[in-house]
């Protein structure tokens, strides 16, 4: 199988496993033949202020949040950044090898680059005490919670399952039962109680 497939593989199922980590349902994974993927993710209570922040070219969206959904931005702001960067991050561990140890080369680019530096500057102005530039700390915390095992297996296990399914597609079914039988489910639900 292409080599550009498979890290489409690896960096999809990165933004579906990070999505879990922070609470979000992921409807569907998909790469196509031309190695371009896309992650499908329910965003729930979060919907209004998560398009809000991936299209802040768009004012009015921010500006037209109820002031008790604003309150949520710095935690959900957050969020959307570690799904971003997860799949970044699961490429370069993919590439390099998630035993890797030391300066992890990461390429944030394209679409998940312009949003995490869009969101990352907006917080910097929106919010006094965040601090400029923050996006370089939280790629690093990424990454080290990518590497944990129950990350690295449940991630492993997406991309195999979504190379072998033939069409290069998980639907939504397909992802909960893939991250139960991780045990990443269990190991999220822990947190949620």
């Amino acid at each position: 199988m292409d080599n550009t497939i498979k890290r489409s593989a690896y960096h999809e199922s990165g933004h579906a496993v990070m999505g879990f980590f922070v609470g979000y349902n992921i409807n569907r994974i998909e790469v196509a033949s031309t190695g371009d993927g896309v992650t499908e993710i329910d965003y729930a209570e979060d919907l209004l202020l998560c398009t809000a922040l991936l299209n802040l070219s768009e004012p009015e969206l921010i500006n037209s949040l109820p002031s008790q959904t604003k309150q949520n931005i710095p935690v959900t702001a957050d969020k959307l950044i570690y799904v971003l960067t997860g799949g970044p991050i699961a490429e370069a561990l993919f590439i390099q090898g998630f035993d890797f140890v030391g300066q992890l080369e990461i390429e944030l680019s394209g679409p998940d680059l312009i949003r995490c530096e869009s969101i990352d500057s907006f917080l910097a102005h929106y919010l006094p005490e965040h601090p400029i530039n923050s996006l370089e700390g939280m790629l690093k915390k990424a990454s080290e919670i990518l590497k944990l095992n129950i990350f690295k297996r449940t991630i492993d296990s997406l991309a195999d399952n979504l190379l072998q399914s033939g069409d290069l597609k998980l639907d939504k079914n397909r992802i909960e039962s893939i991250i139960t039988c991780t045990g990443f489910k269990a190991y999220i639900d822990s947190f949620f109680k």
